[in-house]
């Protein structure tokens, strides 16, 4: 488990002996996001209030993939990264998703592409193993969908799967299992799970002892689901 430590401005691993391990202590600034790719290799962040992604690669090395001073991250939290390493950015603070095409070179100008803006503050992004890309479009109160498959801007790009009439609150994590279905972390203090045909049932909220568990969420290929607590600075698991 790969763990963004807002509080203390680091980003550690838990192995499955339950050790945990600091990866990066350093030059953060409240970082809110991290994702790893499929090979379980290189490591991404979302280094929030430094404007900026970063990787950490096999041997511990920490490069700055994009950062605001670059003109293309404003306010990042959520991160995700696809089977072929394309790494998808919330940018919150620019309404925006935005993509980094990792195997092109920085001063590349397809480098960065903004996949859709005019959102309202979208906090999370997931990735399946398709490629889609899912969005909580927080403020807006919905679950959005990329097709990443369609031209940018062409019909049936983006559609909206759920939204405030289907009992969304505000979303803010997300993650996306194996069989398509969405997990999602809303501020009514509960987790819920929209399945392939849009029902949404909750899975966790505070009769379960969630205490404002709602900010980071993640799934493995086992279908355990992982969320933070953050008042009390702990990760929980639901299986």
């Amino acid at each position: 488990i790969y763990i963004a430590d807002t509080g203390n401005n680091a980003i550690k691993k838990r192995d499955k002996e339950g050790n945990i391990n600091t990866l990066v202590s350093t030059g953060l600034s409240q970082p809110c996001g991290v994702a790893v790719d499929s090979l379980g290799e290189n490591v991404y962040i979302a280094d929030t209030l430094n404007s900026a992604i970063k990787k950490i690669d096999t041997e511990g090395n920490i490069t700055t993939l994009a950062d605001y001073n670059s003109g293309s991250i404003y306010t990042p939290y959520g991160v995700a990264v696809d089977s072929t390493g394309n790494v998808y950015i919330a940018d919150t603070g620019s309404h925006a998703i935005k993509k980094i095409d990792t195997s092109k070179t920085i001063d590349s100008p397809d480098y960065i592409t903004t996949l859709v803006d005019g959102l309202n503050s979208p906090y999370g992004v997931a990735v399946d193993r398709s490629g889609n890309v899912y969005i909580s479009d927080t403020d807006n109160k919905a679950i959005k969908k990329i097709d990443t498959s369609k031209p940018i801007g062409s019909p049936g790009y983006i559609t909206t799967l759920v939204d405030s009439s289907s009992g969304l609150n505000q979303p803010y994590g997300i993650a996306v299992d194996a069989s398509g279905n969405i997990y999602v972390g809303d501020s009514d203090n509960a987790i819920k799970k929209i399945d392939t045909s849009g029902n949404i049932t909750i899975i966790a909220d505070s009769s379960s002892g969630l205490s404002n568990s709602y900010g980071g969420i993640a799934v493995n290929s086992r279908g355990n689901i992982y969320i933070t607590d953050a008042p009390n600075s702990a990760i929980k698991l639901l299986n």
